[in-house]
């Protein structure tokens, strides 16, 4: 590790190399402390500046960080909350967000636009010289108005209103002593023919501190033949909070040479949902991580690279490829202060040997293992036979062979029940194919063959698996021809092209035999309709119970949507949430696939239950979220606009939002100056609009104050009440349609 300190004692420069902007002031007169950093995950874009922490408390005075003017002002129950957008002297422009309450020059102007409206939701645009504003005047308090818990968000864009990192716009410094902490590395598959540790999956490698302090290192080494990408997970402390934020920067060297760098500066807000390329989920670990390269359609503008034509991936292999062999791999980060660590991992380039064919035979009396192994860069491959009983495997032999067929003479009379027949590369690298011992009976029942699929962009991975121990392994018929290796005995995994020669579907068939002789069978029907940037088109799925509905610009890249039907178990939903599936639901992949422009999603409606419909998506923990319900009468469909694919399901909404504690109560005396307020909720579709919300005071609208995260909606009478009696009704109604109502009335002294 290398603290900032440490390198200005040596008279190193850290940080960026371009000249820095005029100093900016801290906002708040409290030590500068943050809780999120410029770039940070969101569920749907990147975090656009930082988040200053306020310690759990509101109220504190923002001051404006330059001269300049106020430009822009914004209120709404969501997002942003209470914000105040400044146009800076040098032209850049300053956000003050979540915020409890403005000064009173925008105050003014704010209540003004709200009383005009009866709406609590207003925008302000307003022109140079209407509201000056000078370096360190307080201009607001801070607050949790909008999304989070109490904090100052601030943001520094350019004239042109693209997001800065803060941090290199001359605000602070941050005091910080720490660098940064790696946690894992990700190695991706990016072809059809990559493998990693042997398999088809990315690859999560732990990292741990170094015994000495310095730096960080891999858990393991990691084998891998064909393109690869390498992802890492990690962040920053500064010294004043225990927060997990960003680091600034990241990059990935390869025996020495410089393959890629990520600068966190700078983030359009047009790309902003590219944060679904940059940071990856794979469905092999847990969390997130940021990619160490372009994903096809990533035109995020904060990566470098020495070679202008190189994606960041690396071709592990092959003629054109990381030659075979051992490379050292680094992942280094950085944060502001110039504090920086690395980790190391060592990168085996091999292909993993393959069991090409194996099978038991009897000639004479007595039984023989033949095999067929084949591996592209090695030419001799240890070979272990092994018997397989009850209480584990026993070694019979182990042989040096070369790539092609061998036979192997079975110990007679041996009482097992399968044989494995176990293949290894020099570096490790296996393949197993266990072979159990036939036993034929008179008119073996056939079995099914249990096939899933795991879409990718252009093939999906198989699994098979076996109810019934085999005598010879799974096989697909016909065309292409494909290799099926064994994961543990019975089950089976592959790759299965897809392309454009195909008709809208291919089927794929797979056969087994069992050691009854029976005969197994499994078959499954892919889509074969592609999603190609640039052609519009719709993609029936499910029968055209599902279809997708693309844009010109939806696709990044060639991708073919897969879809299976969910079961009533996978539908399951919390009682209390109101919701009731109507039977159609689907899971839809690729599942790290992404859209440029929206994409949409119709399902067709069942007959007479078109009340109260809405496409739900699940959000994980037995939650699903309300996405939309755009009615077409003529097809019989709902549809919604998706950025990514998902579960999907159909359901109907049957409960009403609920109201609690409706303030005044019914029957009290209050003096003229009082707060009405409720406890609101819904846990099914949701309340997505401020227009839901609505607060009435003996027949006038009151501009009411919605917080979604604090299910609570509250208001003030625009002058204090007449004495006399007076009738409170509040109003909700759901996404779905729902309506519910409660009133109060009491007396004003």
């Amino acid at each position: 590790m290398r603290p900032a300190a440490a390198l200005l004692l040596l008279g190193l420069q850290v940080g960026p190399s371009v000249a820095q902007p005029a100093s900016l002031l801290w906002p708040l007169e409290l030590q500068p402390a943050l809780s999120s950093t410029f770039g940070e995950t969101r569920a749907t874009a990147f975090h656009a500046g930082i988040d200053l922490k306020t310690w759990g408390k509101t109220g504190y005075a923002v001051r404006a960080v330059a001269d300049g003017w106020i430009q822009r002002v914004r209120t709404s129950p969501w997002g942003y909350g209470r914000a105040l957008y400044q146009r800076l002297a040098d032209g850049r422009i300053a956000v003050y967000a979540h915020l409890e309450g403005f000064f009173e020059p925008v105050q003014d102007r704010v209540r003004l636009k709200q009383r005009a409206s009866r709406r609590y939701s207003v925008q302000l645009w307003l022109e140079e010289g209407e509201i000056p504003v000078r370096r360190g005047q307080i201009i607001a308090r801070t607050g949790q108005s909008g999304a989070g818990a109490p904090h100052l968000h601030l943001e520094i864009r350019d004239a042109d209103n693209i997001p800065l990192n803060p941090l290199q716009q001359g605000l602070g410094p941050v005091p910080d002593t720490t660098p940064p902490t790696l946690r894992r590395l990700l190695v991706v598959p990016l072809s059809a023919s990559t493998r990693i540790d042997g398999g088809y999956e990315a690859v999560a490698i732990p990292v741990h501190p170094s015994k000495d302090g310095e730096g960080f290192v891999a858990g393991r080494s990691v084998r891998v033949w064909g393109r690869v990408g390498l992802a890492v997970d990690s962040h920053d402390r500064a010294d004043l909070a225990p927060n997990k934020v960003a680091v600034w920067r990241q990059g990935l060297r390869v025996d020495g040479e410089t393959i890629l760098t990520s600068t966190y500066e700078r983030i359009s807000w047009v790309d902003g949902h590219l944060v679904a390329l940059d940071r990856l989920r794979p469905s092999s670990a847990k969390g997130s991580f940021s990619a160490l390269f372009r994903r096809p359609g990533n035109r995020l503008s904060f990566y470098t690279t020495d070679r202008p034509e190189t994606d960041g991936s690396l071709l592990a292999g092959g003629r054109e490829g990381l030659p075979s062999g051992t490379h050292e791999v680094v992942v280094w980060a950085q944060d502001v202060t110039g504090n920086e660590t690395e980790v190391r991992l060592r990168l085996d380039v091999t292909a993993p040997p393959k069991i090409i064919d194996a099978r038991l035979t009897k000639a004479h009396g007595d039984w023989f293992l033949e095999a067929d192994v084949t591996d592209r860069d090695d030419e001799r491959l240890a070979v272990v036979i092994g018997a397989v009983g009850k209480v584990g495997t026993v070694v019979e032999g182990t042989i040096a062979v070369g790539a092609g067929p061998f036979t192997w003479a079975l110990p007679a009379g041996a009482d097992v029940a399968a044989w494995s027949l176990t293949v290894r590369d020099a570096v490790g690298n296996r393949q197993t194919r266990t072979l159990a011992v036939p036993r034929p009976v008179p008119d073996p029942e056939p079995f099914q063959l249990e096939i899933s699929a795991i879409p990718r962009s252009r093939h999906v991975l198989l699994r098979v698996q076996s109810p019934r121990p085999l005598h010879q392994g799974p096989r697909i018929v016909g065309e292409p021809e494909l290799h099926l290796q064994e994961e543990s005995p019975g089950v089976f995994s592959g790759v299965f092209p897809l392309d454009e020669s195909m008709a809208d579907s291919a089927v794929v068939e797979i056969s087994a035999v069992a050691t009854d002789g029976g005969m197994g069978r499994g078959r499954l029907v892919l889509s074969a309709m592609a999603a190609r940037p640039g052609q519009a088109q719709d993609i029936p799925l499910l029968g055209g119970d599902v279809v997708l509905h693309l844009a010109a610009g939806s696709a990044f890249e060639v991708l073919y949507p897969q879809a299976t039907r969910l079961t009533s178990d996978a539908l399951t939903v919390d009682p209390a949430s109101g919701l009731r599936p109507t039977g159609l639901g689907c899971e839809i992949g690729p599942a790290d696939a992404a859209f440029d422009e929206w994409a949409r999603i119709s399902m067709r409606t069942p007959a007479g239950e078109a009340q109260r419909l809405g496409l739900y998506v699940d959000g994980g923990k037995g939650k699903w979220v309300f996405l939309g319900a755009d009615e077409d009468g003529d097809t019989g469909t709902l549809s919604t606009r998706i950025r990514a694919f998902g579960r999907f399901a159909l359901m109907q909404d049957l409960l009403p939002p609920t109201i609690d504690n409706l303030q005044p109560e019914s029957g009290i005396v209050v003096d003229g100056d009082v707060t009405f307020s409720a406890d609101v909720a819904d846990a099914g579709s949701g309340i997505k609009r401020e227009e839901d919300v609505v607060l009435e005071l003996d027949g006038l609208r009151l501009i009411s104050e919605y917080d979604p995260e604090a299910e609570r909606v509250w208001a003030v009478a625009d002058q204090p009440l007449a004495p006399g009696a007076h009738h409170l009704v509040l109003t909700l109604r759901d996404a779905a349609g729902n309506q519910s109502q409660s009133r109060s009335d009491f007396i004003s002294r």
